[in-house]
């Protein structure tokens, strides 16, 4: 299950990669300041649609650290989730 959640969020991203790369082709360039602001709305939008996003994002930081450390917003994201599950878990 996790090769298979890792391989879709990264087709994904590489779709959405090459989909606004079409986009602002001959428009704009996009600077690496620009792609760093894409992918983290990709990963919100991407973590919007998952069932369980804590426990994805806990499978990246655990055993795909590389994927984890190259997306800034990832740890933002983690993070965030962890909050809101430790304190669903708090009110119980």
């Amino acid at each position: 299950m996790l090769e298979k959640d890792l391989s879709k969020y990264l087709d994904s991203r590489n779709a959405f990669k090459l989909y606004i790369k079409a986009k602002v082709e001959g428009k704009c360039h996009v600077n690496n300041k620009g792609w760093v602001k894409l992918v983290e709305y990709h990963l919100d939008g991407y973590l919007s649609d998952i069932e369980n996003p804590f426990a994805f994002l806990y499978n990246i930081k655990h055993f795909h650290r590389s994927v984890y450390y190259s997306t800034p917003s990832m740890r933002r994201h983690f993070y965030k989730h962890k909050s809101y599950r430790d304190k669903y878990w708090d009110e119980i």
